[in-house]
């Protein structure tokens, strides 16, 4: 019974819904017309992001093997490693890579700009850039983000490449270093004898 009273106050009710909408129709239409232009509006404002990466590889310093300090109960004498050891030289890196130096550089040899055409920030450039630690592995994953493809892959490279030349020279300058260390406080080696060449006394014969 409760059914069939529900199935008649439906079929009565019925032709008074569809009466008004039928009075109100351009109610529904506007709020289905501005539904549908929001998201055409939101589609169409949305812009391609392309994102350029890359991959370093991390190595450890050598300046305690060109400085001798590698011999046994040398090790920590000048090294580097020794100076935290807690330290990650993966986490260290990654920070030289996002350090504002690199970033100045890099804006300025690729004239990097903003939307309104001035120099692109260090703040926008910093949310561009990514830098991450690849687990399990001493290789850091290099990111950069941007609307233009050849402007992300440009990025990418300039600031690779201005980190190894930093790194290069940085290891060139702990070489000689290791080396002056080596030449002033480590002991020349004697030249060795030469019996033919001196003459010899016995303790006797004055």
């Amino acid at each position: 019974m409760a059914a069939e009273s529900l199935d008649r106050e439906l079929d009565m009710n019925l032709p008074q819904l569809l009466s008004g909408i039928r009075r109100k129709w351009y109610v529904f239409a506007g709020i289905f017309g501005l539904s549908t232009a929001l998201s055409l509006l939101a589609y169409l404002n949305q812009t391609d992001s392309y994102t350029s990466e890359a991959k370093i590889l991390v190595k450890p310093s050598q300046t305690s093997s060109l400085s001798g300090l590698n011999q046994p109960g040398l090790e920590d004498i000048g090294d580097i490693k020794s100076l935290g050891k807690t330290s990650d030289p993966v986490v260290t890196e990654s920070e030289v890579l996002r350090s504002n130096p690199l970033a100045e550089k890099t804006i300025k040899a690729l004239r990097l700009q903003d939307e309104d055409g001035a120099p692109l920030k260090l703040r926008d450039f910093s949310e561009k850039l990514v830098v991450k630690e690849i687990p399990g592995t001493d290789m850091l994953r290099v990111s950069y983000e941007s609307e233009n493809p050849v402007e992300a892959a440009n990025a990418v490279n300039q600031l690779i490449s201005l980190y190894i030349q930093n790194n290069v020279l940085d290891n060139r300058e702990e070489t000689s270093a290791a080396r002056v260390f080596w030449s002033s406080s480590c002991p020349k080696p004697s030249l060795p004898s030469e019996p033919s060449s001196l003459s010899y006394e016995p303790s006797g014969k004055r």
